[in-house]
């Protein structure tokens, strides 16, 4: 089921993230009291250094939970109000590839079906979340937890 939506910026730039000290590649996460939004807002930004780009450019991508209407608005739209304080860090920018996607959840827990089904991939800029779901499912399946999670 359809528990809420996000929406996701991909920007290629020609200049690393305003802000930063020029870092070529960092994530920053701007809470969303800062921003009087209920959640935070997500960046991620590499360059030509990790080999996804080419040398002389720096890819970001932006993300986070969209708080407000997605009625008669196009992508475009929703961005600018739901990321805008994070868009001004990448501006301008060569290219933009925007997506607002519904984020699944399973519909039960997949004891009965025996069927473990993960949720959508949350607004985070890090993995924590999908290796929270994975070893829950692994421990519903096996009843015990991962031994990699135990020596945390």
């Amino acid at each position: 089921k359809t528990s809420h939506h996000i929406v996701r910026v991909l920007a290629l730039m020609k200049h690393p993230l305003h802000g930063t000290e020029d870092k070529g590649s960092c994530q920053v996460i701007v809470p969303g009291r800062e921003l009087g939004r209920e959640h935070d807002v997500y960046v991620l930004a590499v360059d030509g250094a990790h080999e996804v780009c080419p040398k002389d450019m720096h890819i970001a991508a932006l993300s986070t939970v969209v708080e407000g209407p997605l009625d008669g608005l196009n992508v475009k739209q929703i961005a600018d109000r739901e990321l805008g304080s994070a868009l001004a860090m990448v501006h301008p920018a060569e290219r933009y590839f925007i997506e607002v996607v519904p984020c699944l959840e399973p519909t039960s827990n997949g004891f009965v079906e025996r069927t473990f089904v993960t949720s959508s991939y949350d607004a985070s800029s890090h993995v924590e979340g999908a290796v929270d779901e994975v070893a829950s499912i692994y421990y519903r399946i096996t009843g015990s937890w991962p031994e990699v999670l135990l020596r945390r």
